[in-house]
């Protein structure tokens, strides 16, 4: 007697898509209605003198990664230096409403 794998129902369901229309009924549907060409796609290509750090293949990448983390970095001080003023103005306005030494508050009158 051979043991008999129990069907187990699952949650994925079948992909419910539809054919597209392949390019060359594309360009025809175009060309018939005198349509402009229009770049759906972003142009990688660019000339030679004007080719972006990310796209090129001979590019030193660790430059590129020295920079950005060098961005990172003085954003990260920019909000430490933010916070420690913070504090600093709370210990300020803390230190400026404490009474004098000597027992008697700047706002009291003498008399």
């Amino acid at each position: 007697m051979y043991k008999q794998n129990k069907i187990i129902k699952t949650s994925i369901r079948n992909n419910q898509s539809t054919e597209g229309q392949t390019l060359e009924r594309q360009l025809e549907v175009i060309m018939e209605n005198k349509q402009p060409l229009d770049a759906s796609a972003p142009l990688i290509y660019t000339a030679p003198d004007e080719i972006l750090g990310g796209m090129n293949p001979r590019t030193d990448r660790f430059e590129l990664a020295i920079d950005a983390l060098g961005a990172i970095d003085k954003s990260n001080i920019a909000k430490r230096e933010a916070k420690m003023s913070v504090v600093e103005d709370e210990k300020n306005k803390d230190d400026n409403n404490k009474p004098p030494e000597g027992g008697v508050n700047s706002n009291q009158v003498e008399g």
